[in-house]
């Protein structure tokens, strides 16, 4: 919500994003670590940053939050190339990846 001038309303619908009970285990992470902006290196030395990672004991979740949906894929192929980065650094876990849309509150599992 960096360009808009309506603070309140943001502040409406961050609660909203926050209260949605979908949402609370993206947000409400019990003991596992969890890191926002984390930049990560493909084999090739190109840096990817997530928007949001959560790792668990047994799974590592990357996590990007969308304004709206790509009818091209190009999310889905993001997602996927995160998981592919993360599951050669995390080899003893479940590398999942999820997609949270902030116009409709809807969340992805890629």
């Amino acid at each position: 919500f960096a360009r808009s001038e309506d603070w309140p309303q943001c502040r409406a619908r961050l609660m909203e994003l926050l209260d949605h009970g979908d949402m609370r285990p993206f947000f409400m992470c019990g003991g596992a670590q969890v890191y926002t902006e984390k930049e990560v290196v493909n084999a090739a030395g190109h840096t990817k940053r997530c928007d949001r990672l959560i790792i668990h004991p047994q799974e590592v979740w990357v996590v990007d939050f969308k304004s709206a949906q790509d009818p091209r894929g190009g999310f889905h192929k993001q997602i996927n190339e995160y998981k592919a980065i993360l599951g050669e650094i995390y080899l003893d876990k479940i590398t999942r990846g999820f997609l949270i849309y902030l116009d409709h509150l809807e969340i992805e599992e890629v």
